[in-house]
Parts: structure tokens; C-alpha cells; sequence
């Protein structure tokens, strides 16, 4: 054993080497040295998203790219099936509780060589995170999103909203109960340049910032409480939550596993629309007679 951060085999940087990675950044890794728990916990409490105390039993669990990259069932569902656009990772394997929440690596048409990150409810994707934002990294920022995610699932019925904080925006959730609130993600510029970039629109932080929180509010609604999708039903896209709610809502106690099988069993079409609505912000949301929802 040694003290570097890495542990790299052989046959592990040849892979690097082979995807590109220069002789330089492989050296720097094998002679990095690995920072002190202590050193990473200030790092994490310093985070402007790190863990929620009430989430820090809740281990963050991501897909692993498999050795061959291998496709699967939920990779379909996830990406309505294009293939040539989107190439996800194997899922990990089992959804015990506070695993519901996960993420996996996509190619992208039009990013190069620089992956992102689909986060994931039960294997679908509900949003896509493609820059690294106030994190070290993007898979930083991707665990410290599902902790927060996991977080709001322990504490039962709630909403998502849009507020403005720091001169920035970020999502909130709120609890029905006792109202309390807990931040789940800040919204950046580079977070709204690159919805843009797919939504054939203009797209600020704060319309993203509203567009994910009536996003999530409707799967919330759809996967966990046993009610229908309200925010983003009036959009074209949105068909796609409506029929989900029609399937679901009624069939028996909310389950994130009934909702994966209804959207794995459904048209091809259905879960295009679904990706359209996790990787881009449809037209007509925000616009006149689509303004964003509120609870």
C-alpha cells in the first residue's frame, strides 16, 4: 500500500492513456497523497452544499461505469432510448432505502470529451448536471445533490421551490408539515448556458432554478406521494407526467419501483419526453400561458 490518493494498476493506465488522458495528469496522480479525514471533513463542512446533518447516515451511492460500458433496461428509460446520443452506465445493483437517488455518466451529443452526469429517481434521469459548480468536481457536486435528495425523501410529504439567495438561485424543499426548509442545490450560470445550449431558448438561473423545483415537485408528486403532476403538465413535454400520473396515482401506495416499471413499460415516446424534460427546458415554461407552477 502506499499514501497516494490513487491506486492505479496497470492495466488502469493503459485505459487512461488509451481515453486520452496525458502522461502528465497520470503522474500527478500517482504521486498525489491522499488528504487526511480530517482535512475532507473541513473541505465538506466549508461546501455550500454539502451534506445536511440530518442526511449524513444517507452514503452516497453512484453508477460505476462497467468494464465494457454496458447498456441496460434503464439506461432505455432513461434516455428514450437513444442510444447513439446517450451511453449510460451500468446501474448499480439493488434500491435499498435512501438508494432510490443515484446518478450515472452520459455522452452527451455535442460535449466532447467532457461527460455529464444524469442524477437519477429509480434509474430515470430527472436532471442533468454538467459543470462542477462551487465543487472540486462534478461527481462532488452529484453526491452532495443526492445527500440532499435522500434528505428531503426522509422527511416525507413536501414541495420544491425556487428561491434567490447570495445574488445567486438555488432549490429549495419545503416541508408540508412544520414548513422547514433545506436547500438542495445552487443554480449557476454554467448550469443555465448549458440548458440553453439544448433548449433552443433563453435560460437564466433563475428560470432554471424554477424549472427544476416544478420538475422535481411533479416527480415528487408522481413517485412519492401518491398525487398527480401539477407543475409542468401544460406543457407539450409534460403529456409524459400527466400519463405517469394517470398509471400511478390511485394503483396503490406511492413506490419508486411502480414508477420505474411504469415508465420502463411505457412508448418509446414517452420516455423521450421525459429526457427532454431532465436534460432541457421546454419552450412555453415561463413564456405567457406557461408560467412556472407554484404549490
Amino acid at each position: 500500500a502506499t499514501d497516494s490518493a490513487f491506486e492505479l494498476r496497470v492495466e488502469d493506465i493503459s485505459r487512461l492513456k488509451s481515453e486520452g488522458v496525458s502522461e502528465t495528469v497520470i503522474r500527478a496522480m500517482l504521486t498525489a497523497v491522499a488528504e487526511p479525514a480530517d482535512e475532507i471533513a473541513d473541505l465538506e463542512a466549508a461546501d455550500p452544499e454539502a451534506a445536511d446533518p440530518e442526511a449524513a447516515e444517507l452514503e452516497p451511492r453512484h453508477d460505476e461505469l462497467g468494464e465494457h460500458g454496458a447498456r441496460s433496461v434503464a439506461a432505455d428509460a432513461l434516455d428514450g432510448g437513444h442510444g447513439e446520443d446517450h451511453h449510460a452506465a451500468t446501474p448499480a445493483s439493488g434500491h435499498e432505502q435512501g438508494g432510490v437517488f443515484s446518478y450515472r455518466v452520459i455522452d452527451e451529443h455535442g460535449a466532447g470529451s467532457h461527460r455529464h452526469l444524469a442524477v437519477t429517481l429509480r434509474d430515470v434521469a430527472i436532471l442533468v448536471l454538467r459543470d462542477e459548480g462551487a465543487h472540486h468536481s462534478l461527481t462532488g457536486r452529484a453526491d452532495a445533490l443526492l445527500r440532499r435528495l435522500r434528505a428531503a425523501w426522509s422527511r416525507g410529504p413536501g414541495y420544491f421551490q425556487a428561491v434567490r439567495r447570495d445574488g445567486g438561485s438555488a432549490v429549495m424543499f419545503r416541508s408540508r408539515g412544520d414548513g422547514a426548509t433545506l436547500e438542495i442545490m445552487s443554480v449557476y450560470r454554467a448550469d443555465a448556458t448549458a440548458y440553453e445550449r439544448r433548449s433552443d431558448r433563453v435560460v437564466t438561473r433563475e428560470l432554471l432554478a424554477a424549472y427544476l423545483s416544478d420538475l422535481l415537485s411533479d416527480y415528487w408528486s408522481i413517485a412519492f406521494l401518491g398525487e398527480p403532476a401539477t407543475r409542468l403538465v401544460d406543457l407539450p413535454e409534460g403529456e409524459a407526467l400527466e400519463t405517469l400520473s394517470e398509471n400511478l396515482v390511485g394503483a396503490g401506495t406511492p413506490d419508486a419501483d411502480a414508477f420505474f416499471e411504469a415508465v420502463r413499460s411505457s412508448p418509446g415516446g414517452l420516455r423521450d419526453h421525459l429526457w427532454r424534460l431532465a436534460s432541457s427546458v421546454p419552450r412555453g415554461f415561463g413564456e405567457a400561458g406557461g408560467a412556472p407552477g407554484s404549490p
